[in-house]
Order: structure tokens, then C-alpha cells, then sequence
């Protein structure tokens, strides 16, 4: 087995380590890989990039107003009238939550306690708590938790909900952020809750808990 090392030309100058980057450093008017496409895109040709770009950025800033992604999936894409006055209920839910609770859910002060529990979820040597409550509204719940990666030495750790209700499955992903919520929408008395970690795609499902909730009336 052989190798050649290649050096740069002697004539190569080094990057200078004491230059700081400013914005006028480089004029890309002037830069060849750049130079003709500034030059040649008219005013006439940026107005239609701009509203493109203004179009994305509205409709991306709308979903972080009201916490699509944690909005269940069966709830996002609605078909129906009621469908879309559910969708509209779980909206602005998100976007107005007047709440003292220390979790970060929408307002717990109208909804019923209905789950506490508190579980130890193991990740090589450390042992995470995972505390979870649930409160019940209208035909959905409020899934609030506290993932104690803080009582721990590894302070970034992703970790996954998976919701599985008369069959079907809704995961949900969080990073390493200490308190949480999500939004589960109540089709069946009875389902079940599991938990893993997500490690650079090494995770360890468990379940967590068969829960019953009695449903309320819409």
C-alpha cells in the first residue's frame, strides 16, 4: 500500500488567522463565481424571488405560531367543516395558552388532572426521570412532561413519544429541552404510551403505560 502527500504550492498564500469577517471583505458584485448572476438579474427579476420567498416564510412563521408539528396528524389536514374547526380549536389553543403550570402546555387551568407519573428512563450509565401528566379537555388531552436530563452529567439527549390509539400510531419528537407538551386527540378509551431515546438513530422503545381516560362529552 502506497500514498503521496500533496502540499500546496509554495505561492499559496495562508488564509490570515487575525482577519475577522466583515461583509464588505468581499464584493460579490466582482467575484467571479458570482459576479454574473448579480449583474445580470434585473430589479423586474427579484420582485417574484422576494414574494416567494415571503410566501414560504408567512406560511412556516404560522406553523411556529401555532406548534403544527405538535398538532396530531390526524388533525392537520382536515376534510370536513368539523374537521377544520377542530384544526382551528387545537390552533389557537397553542397560540393562546395563559398558564401559571411550570410545564409548557396550553392553559392546565381548565382541564382535569387525569395522569401523574413519574419513570426513570436508562441511557448507558445515567438514569433520566421522565415525569408526565396528562389533562383532559374536550376530546383531547394535554400530554405535559419533564425530561430531567439536568439531574444528569449528558445534557443533550433527543427522546420520542409514541401514542398508539385503536391501532394506529403518532410519534412525537423532542430535543433536549427540559419541559414540553403535546396534544393527543382522544378516539378510544384506552391506549398506550411508549418512550426511547434517540441517539443518533439509536433509541430503546419501551412502553411506559395502558392508560384509560373517560371521555367527556363534545
Amino acid at each position: 500500500m502506497s500514498f503521496k502527500i500533496i502540499k500546496p504550492p509554495s505561492e499559496l498564500q495562508k488564509f490570515p488567522t487575525e482577519l475577522k469577517w466583515k461583509p464588505e471583505i468581499i464584493d460579490y458584485t466582482q467575484h467571479h463565481a458570482y459576479q454574473s448572476i448579480l449583474n445580470q438579474v434585473s430589479f423586474a427579476q427579484r420582485i417574484p424571488v422576494f414574494f416567494t420567498f415571503l410566501k414560504y416564510f408567512t406560511i412556516n412563521l404560522g406553523k411556529r405560531l401555532i406548534n403544527y408539528e405538535l398538532i396530531p396528524l390526524n388533525i392537520r389536514k382536515p376534510k370536513t367543516v368539523q374537521g377544520y374547526l377542530k384544526f382551528l380549536q387545537f390552533a389557537a389553543n397553542h397560540i393562546f395558552r395563559f398558564t401559571k403550570s411550570k410545564y409548557l402546555p396550553i392553559s392546565s387551568d381548565n382541564g382535569d388532572l387525569v395522569y401523574d407519573n413519574n419513570f426513570i428512563i436508562e441511557f448507558e450509565n445515567h438514569k433520566i426521570p421522565l415525569d408526565l401528566k396528562m389533562f383532559r379537555y374536550e376530546g383531547f388531552l394535554n400530554v405535559e412532561f419533564y425530561w430531567g436530563l439536568e439531574k444528569t452529567d449528558h445534557r443533550f439527549l433527543d427522546h420520542i413519544f409514541k401514542i398508539v390509539i385503536a391501532g394506529k400510531e403518532s410519534e412525537y419528537k423532542f430535543q433536549s429541552n427540559k419541559n414540553g407538551f403535546f396534544i393527543i386527540n382522544l378516539t378510544d378509551d384506552d391506549f398506550d404510551m411508549y418512550h426511547t431515546y434517540d441517539w443518533y438513530n439509536k433509541t430503546n422503545w419501551e412502553k411506559l403505560d395502558t392508560i384509560k381516560i373517560e371521555k367527556t362529552s363534545d
